[in-house]
């Protein structure tokens, strides 16, 4: 018979599990805009809180819930005339800086998360040979990064209306303009703190998440296999990004995810699963109490020999 702790369990989960704890300060009373960056962790944002909302309003209808919307296309705008914008709302986004002034007068909370640029162009040209179902190639690669429309990404999204991102000092003029508009900006390394600070915000459950979105491995370049000449390469295309990431890196503004009690968690738990098709991730969701989830997992724990616990083994053993 087991006795480890829930703690303990989560050590052996394949994939994350994100608190929502009970004393955290209360968010601002404004809508939130987030503004995610292909390949930094966003669309992990994007499930845990979505998941959460969505199953929480089919298991507990009567608690109340964010509205998290994923908004890509400028042209599907009229969308938010059947969306009630409110300090309730979460909108993620793939668009450039400026979209949140579309939605009328609502005043936002500006959010992002950005990514170490060598490695992030790696990811996101193997994620889209996945996508596409092409073997990745050093050729191909070095097509990709040399392509102007993939240099200084980061900083193109996210820069100020009028500039034309190309240069390291275009880095710092993007950094001023995140001090001056947002009001959350961090590397990735500090994606699971800023996961953490919106599901307690919004009073949503802990979630539970199998890795989503990932490239497989058949699709993955090696970074250390590249070469210094590769890297150093990206790094001279991207000075831009770059130099925004070094200064993110070095001035992060974070939000305050640190409990007063760590052992005041939400009593309901959220399990997250992903459906893997040929052209997209479609995340599932089963909503149950922590106590229920701790029990199921204590279950699946005895039965495999401290083995990774996966979630989707935690959802049969309920």
């Amino acid at each position: 018979m087991s006795n480890k702790s829930l703690y303990d369990l989560i050590k052996q989960i394949e994939g994350k599990f994100y608190f929502s704890y009970d004393e955290l300060p209360p968010l601002p009373a404004k809508p939130v805009f987030f503004y995610h960056v292909p390949k930094t962790g966003g669309i992990s944002l994007f499930y845990a809180l979505r998941g959460s909302a969505l199953s929480i309003a089919q298991t507990v209808p009567q608690l109340p819930v964010p509205k998290i919307v994923k908004w890509d296309d400028e042209a599907e705008l009229d969308q938010f005339e059947q969306v009630h914008i409110s300090t309730n709302t979460m909108i993620v986004s793939h668009l450039a800086y400026g979209a949140h002034t579309l939605l009328g007068e609502n005043d936002f909370t500006l959010v992002t998360v950005l990514r170490e640029p060598v490695s992030r162009i790696v990811s996101q040209y193997c994620y889209q040979c996945m996508r596409a179902q092409i073997t990745p190639t050093l050729d191909a690669f070095q097509s990709f990064y040399r392509d102007l429309a993939n240099q200084n990404c980061m900083a193109k999204q996210l820069a100020p209306a009028g500039l034309a991102v190309a240069t390291a000092d275009d880095g710092d003029v993007v950094f001023q303009h995140l001090q001056d508009n947002f009001s959350i900006y961090a590397d990735i390394q500090y994606l699971n703190a800023i996961i953490t600070y919106y599901l307690s915000g919004y009073k949503l459950s802990n979630a539970v998440m199998a890795p989503m979105n990932v490239t497989k491995s058949e699709f993955k370049l090696d970074i250390e296999t590249l070469g210094c000449e590769v890297s150093e390469e990206i790094e001279a295309l991207n000075q831009a990004d770059c130099r925004l990431h070094q200064q993110v890196v070095k001035h992060p503004r974070l939000p305050k995810s640190k409990p007063k009690n760590a052992n005041m968690i939400s009593p309901l738990t959220t399990i997250l699963l992903e459906a893997e098709n040929n052209s997209a991730s479609i995340g599932g969701a089963v909503t149950r109490a922590t106590v229920e989830t701790y029990t199921a997992m204590k279950k699946v724990d005895e039965a495999q020999e401290d083995r990774a616990i996966r979630p989707q083994d935690i959802v049969a053993a309920f």
